[in-house]
């Protein structure tokens, strides 16, 4: 017998979600250029720091760091005051910078949000 999937992808609602979660792929693209917010290393994954609705649900873009691949995988796996707490670094104020940044960008490119 042939399954059929429970719930089908919407193209609108994932291209929604998408834009929420990372801002869009040129965001993506320049959040990944900036380098690992701890150690530098290039290119840097788009890490999600936790929502700040506490829903349970992937943050908003403006809650993304760049982090490399170990230290994405620490933030997972031991939760970021721990990571803060080891690196001396407070990810949340990394964050609110990165969305400035991203901001004033492309207000300067004339692009918008």
């Amino acid at each position: 017998m042939k399954r059929s999937r429970l719930n089908p992808v919407n193209a609108k609602r994932r291209a929604k979600e998408f834009a929420r979660t990372y801002g869009g792929k040129a965001r993506v693209a320049w959040v990944k250029q900036l380098g690992c917010c701890i150690c530098k290393v290039k290119p840097a994954d788009n890490a999600h720091l936790p929502s700040r609705s506490g829903m349970g649900r992937k943050g908003d873009a403006d809650r993304i760091v760049p982090l490399c691949r170990l230290h994405h995988q620490e933030l997972h796996e031991q939760g970021q005051a721990l990571v803060e707490a080891r690196h001396g670094i407070d990810l949340s104020v990394w964050a609110d910078a990165i969305t400035i940044a991203w901001e004033r960008k492309q207000n300067e490119s004339g692009q918008g949000e």
